[in-house]
């Protein structure tokens, strides 16, 4: 049904535009049966971890009353920023998901053909399913950070501990938008990763394999790099952590972790045996995502533009 409706449209033009593929394609995601289900499956996992945090959260508030409330308000910051956290990563495999799909999926069925065949240029499909994937992308992680905002008032209102939003520091919103956009950041290269990865392979199948464990594999070696590192010497450590910060992932959860801060300080680099470990800043860690996203954009419409040329 979405694919002939995809192919109706298209066929209406003689060369189609942006935006009636861009509309094809959104229209193709909300009535696609593995992503909604694969949308319910994410929202469900996020739904019992911030009703598991707000219990959490309510419990103990209604248990330590006597607690004074700066402990109470760092354990309000603890554990909401966790949920904030998995946030980012949830929704950066809900990207991943929906970029697959957009892209693969009409590889992998022929569709992708009948497209091309009425004018429209792989690098305009292509922009077209990304920035499809993108907005749906964006409009979950909207519905979460408003379902996370209601549960926190809840949690507070229950416990009658709504004083501890005025005691919250004066910066944190300020912080909060950041770290939404640090984590808007993370969804768009995780898509830019999730297309060029599909596009090169043409299937849904390469498309899933390769950009699902795209961040699994970068923590399997910086954690077997860093273990094997600190057998041999602090030194050694250090330049193997310098080295694995520049992975992505790496990249993208250093840099929300620097959004906030605790007690209004920032958190100070570690020190053993009075060898300082540094810590990437926030600018390096931009730079890193920078030229990763480059990379996945250019390689995309470079490989795009082969076969546009070929065909």
């Amino acid at each position: 049904m979405s694919s002939e409706f995809a192919i109706s449209t298209l066929s209406a033009q003689t060369q189609p535009t942006f935006k009636s593929i861009f509309s094809s394609e959104f229209f193709k995601l909300l009535h696609n049966r593995m992503v909604t289900t694969f949308a319910a499956i994410i929202f469900g996992i996020f739904a019992i971890n911030i009703l598991g945090t707000t219990v959490i959260f309510t419990s103990i508030l209604s248990i330590n009353k006597s607690s004074d409330a700066q402990s109470n308000l760092f354990l309000m910051n603890t554990l909401w920023m966790q949920v904030l956290q998995t946030n980012m990563s949830w929704s950066g495999i809900m990207m991943i998901f929906l970029t697959v799909m957009a892209i693969g999926q009409d590889y992998q069925n022929g569709v992708i053909r009948v497209i091309l065949a009425r004018g429209a240029g792989r690098m305009r499909v292509l922009a077209a399913k990304y920035t499809a994937a993108l907005l749906y992308a964006f409009f979950v992680l909207i519905v979460q950070y408003i379902v996370t905002a209601a549960f926190l008032f809840s949690a507070l209102s229950v416990s009658n501990n709504l004083d501890l939003l005025n005691r919250m520091p004066s910066n944190i919103s300020q912080e909060i938008i950041l770290y939404g956009l640090v984590t808007l950041v993370s969804v768009i290269v995780t898509g830019f990763m999730a297309a060029a990865l599909t596009t090169l392979g043409r299937s849904l199948t390469f498309g899933f394999a390769f950009a699902l464990l795209w961040f699994p594999v970068e923590g399997i070696l910086k954690f077997m790099a860093m273990v094997l590192s600190a057998a041999y010497s602090l030194q050694f450590y250090e330049t193997v952590n310098k080295i694995t910060n520049a992975f992505l992932g790496s990249a993208i959860t250093n840099l929300g972790s620097q959004i906030f801060t605790q007690n209004g300080q920032t958190v100070t680099p570690l020190t053993v045996n009075g060898f300082t470990l540094s810590a990437p800043s926030a600018l390096t860690d931009g730079i890193i995502i920078t030229v990763y996203a480059a990379i996945f954009l250019v390689g995309m419409f470079t490989y795009a533009r082969m076969k546009d040329v070929q065909n």
